[in-house]
């Protein structure tokens, strides 16, 4: 009796985006998709959840950009209140020396 051990396959990130995204899309079921690729249905399941991690990181990314554009707006009207406080401070230290004289 011959052992028939089978090896685990690899599998281009191109099949796995294929795959996740039929599962994603939902119009087939996880045992159609896994039949259709010959592959098992936990790595339907495996790849359809990491797809979807993946899709929603996307997302974080513009809230990201979003948090980071607000900052930097925050740091310029910062820079521009010290500047003009750096600007009265200059200004009353020559008033002082001229009414000290």
């Amino acid at each position: 009796m011959a052992n028939k051990i089978k090896k685990r396959g690899r599998y281009s990130a191109a099949m796995k985006e294929e795959v996740a995204w039929q599962a994603i899309l939902g119009q087939k079921t996880d045992e159609q998709i896994a039949s259709e690729y010959q592959i098992s249905v936990s790595l339907v399941q495996q790849w359809r959840d990491e797809g979807k991690a993946a899709f929603s990181g996307a997302f974080r990314s513009t809230q990201n950009d979003a948090k980071m554009k607000k900052l930097l707006q925050e740091n310029e009207h910062l820079k521009s209140a010290l500047c003009k406080r750096e600007l009265e401070l200059e200004w009353l230290s020559k008033k002082w020396k001229e009414l000290a004289r």
